[in-house]
């Protein structure tokens, strides 16, 4: 498994949605997101959180559920969670 942190600009309010939508998150090609992390406490684009920090859900991150707080489509991951409207720190965690 190897990880990637990625800066989630805060979404933007779309009419007929009930919360800020949040920017596709671009992956490179061949890239599999098999767990996604919304990292509490790191929500300024320029203190980035050491990739290699352990998460523990509710502790210190979020594990979010996929197909519910976020999928991918090829090329992208779209973020639509409920525990944010971005403005923070992801950590994905890829397959090999």
């Amino acid at each position: 498994m190897s990880r990637r942190l990625v800066w989630l600009p805060k979404g933007e309010k779309v009419d007929g949605v009930s919360r800020p939508v949040c920017e596709n998150v671009k992956l490179e090609r061949g890239e599999r997101v098999s767990r996604l992390w919304t990292l509490l406490y790191f929500n300024s684009e320029s203190v980035k959180p050491p990739v290699s920090m352990a998460v523990a859900h509710g502790d210190n991150a979020l594990l979010e559920s996929e197909g519910h707080d976020w999928f991918q489509v090829p090329g992208a991951l779209k973020y639509r969670s409920n525990n944010s409207d971005g403005g923070c720190w992801l950590l994905l965690e890829l397959e090999q």
